[in-house]
């Protein structure tokens, strides 16, 4: 089981191409050269060639070490990095500078979907010696009931490849209590009975919880809350893009801890961070991905 993010990289043992769109900020290149001076990843940079070439000068990438695949246009070098995803040319999408829904909208159109499309958050957990995930902070706007159902679905197969065998999830609500008020507690009611009935399979979902109780044991005792999941989530699911958009930038901007962002549901991992995450956030997040397209392949 893997604890920690720095972990991923002893699995990271082979060269993968890396398609990355609209790469234009420092912060890309600082995350990037790492994996491609370690020969984890050959990346093709998708956009403007004059402008990526005098970025990968100036950090000392070797013309060898890297393709360009021009364009003066968001939108058709996230078609192009799509494209090469489709035909196997590439094993991983990053976004770069590209808008997030330029970056999205492409993906979308593709035969890359497998499931609905969701964005998940990898970090340490604050008490235990183990990694949680948090969907979904970038993607899905209000989930309905069956994307809910593929948030969860997408979050657990992703904590499998990372060793955790029957993930417990946490329906993450303001309160701990049902209250017909307050649509993510019967939401949460909703998913625990499917999980309960097999409708949902492979871990175990339990809510509401409060952020405290799914996260900290002692708070579940101090409210006695009865539940394996309480105090111990591998996974946590929030009601909407609200809750855990500012959840995500409240771990990295707040608590200053370093998180992974991956979108899943497609067929090759998909690296979506913020434009304004900065290169620690990138590297783990491009460093996820590789983990996954190794777990792929095993």
């Amino acid at each position: 089981m893997i604890t920690a993010l720095d972990q991923l990289l002893a699995v990271c043992n082979y060269p993968q191409k890396a398609a990355i769109v609209w790469p234009t900020d420092a912060g890309i290149f600082k995350a990037v050269k790492p994996f491609i001076e370690a020969k984890q990843i050959i990346p093709v940079f998708c956009g403007n060639k004059p402008e990526i070439e005098n970025l990968c000068h100036a950090y000392g990438l070797k013309p060898l070490q890297y393709t360009v695949i021009h364009s003066n246009d968001q939108v058709i070098a996230a078609h192009d990095a799509v494209v090469m995803a489709e035909n196997h040319e590439v094993g991983i999408l990053m976004k770069g500078m590209v808008s997030t829904s330029i970056f999205v909208k492409a993906i979308l159109h593709s035969t890359l979907l497998e499931n609905i499309l969701t964005h998940i958050t990898i970090f340490k957990h604050p008490l235990q010696p183990k990694l949680v995930a948090l969907s979904d902070a970038a993607i899905n706007i209000a989930p309905d009931i069956e994307t809910k159902v593929a948030i969860i679905n997408n979050a657990v197969d992703l904590m499998k490849k990372l060793g955790y065998g029957h993930p417990k999830v946490a329906m993450v609500c303001p309160v701990e209590k049902p209250n017909p008020k307050i649509a993510s507690t019967q939401d949460a009611l909703i998913l625990k009975d499917m999980n309960l009935k097999g409708e949902i399979k492979n871990c175990m979902v339990d809510g509401p919880f409060a952020l405290d109780n799914a996260l900290s044991a002692a708070a579940s005792e101090m409210k006695n809350i009865k539940s394996e999941v309480a105090g111990n989530a591998d996974v946590l699911v929030v009601h909407n893009l609200d809750a855990g958009n500012i959840l995500y930038k409240s771990i990295g901007v707040i608590a200053g801890q370093p998180v992974a962002a991956v979108v899943a549901g497609a067929k090759v991992p998909i690296v979506l961070t913020s434009r304004a995450d900065n290169e620690i956030t990138r590297y783990y997040s491009l460093l996820l991905a590789l983990h996954l397209t190794s777990a792929n392949k095993a």
